[in-house]
């Protein structure tokens, strides 16, 4: 098993920016804020009033941002379902994935880690997740869909390179526009999971996931 993310060391053309954040071709060089729920709320606002379409989407609450550590993280975990699946479109998940991300961004300064899936499980409270749960889940969830396979990030504090397995994608292209369908069957969850029972052993209680809209 594989992650999902294959970890690149050195970007030395970034030594010259104090804090710089890449998104495929689609650079940021303006940090974010520590997330609130008065930003989120705002963002969400924005989207109802200015996305074409939202009407045809839920967007959920999921994450560390929605337990009692919401202070100690830095992003907002979202997740956008269609609220009837006979409307599924790529071109519109993309629209949507790529509008609350860059929003949430330039507008708002929230780092806000979005993607798409079919059919919506949560992850209950359990510091005995096996792999085989989650896959199962994740393989319930219809297909789940990223449209960002490169990260970089430089700050004072953290500095990584993210690029998505293509091992694990069937990659989708509409116009200009790339989609990434996840393969979860051979995917290791190892990292997840020690992550997330670091956070349940110093107290993290996860709340159920909140539909936001």
């Amino acid at each position: 098993m594989e992650d999902l993310f294959i970890n690149v060391y050195t970007y030395d053309f970034i030594d010259d920016y104090d804090f710089y954040y890449q998104l495929n071709d689609k650079i940021y060089l303006r940090s974010w804020n520590r997330p609130s729920y008065k930003k989120l709320n705002m963002l969400i606002d924005h989207f109802k009033n200015n996305f074409p379409n939202q009407s045809l989407f839920n967007i959920y609450l999921v994450g560390r941002f929605n337990s009692n550590q919401k202070n100690d993280t830095w992003d907002i975990d979202l997740i956008i379902c269609y609220k009837d699946i006979k409307y599924k479109n790529y071109t519109d998940i993309y629209d949507c994935l790529f509008f609350l991300t860059d929003t949430g961004l330039e507008i708002f300064f929230l780092l806000v880690d979005v993607s798409y899936c079919d059919h919506i499980y949560t992850l209950e409270n359990d510091i005995s997740i096996l792999e085989e749960d989650i896959r199962e889940r994740r393989l319930n969830e219809g297909e789940n869909i990223f449209i960002y396979k490169k990260i970089i990030k430089k700050s004072i504090n953290q500095s990584f390179s993210h690029f998505l397995n293509g091992k694990f994608y069937d990659e989708i292209s509409i116009n200009d526009k790339k989609l990434y369908i996840i393969d979860y069957n051979k995917v290791s969850f190892k990292k997840f999971i020690e992550k997330k029972k670091k956070y349940i052993e110093t107290g993290c209680q996860y709340y159920d996931i909140k539909l936001l809209l």
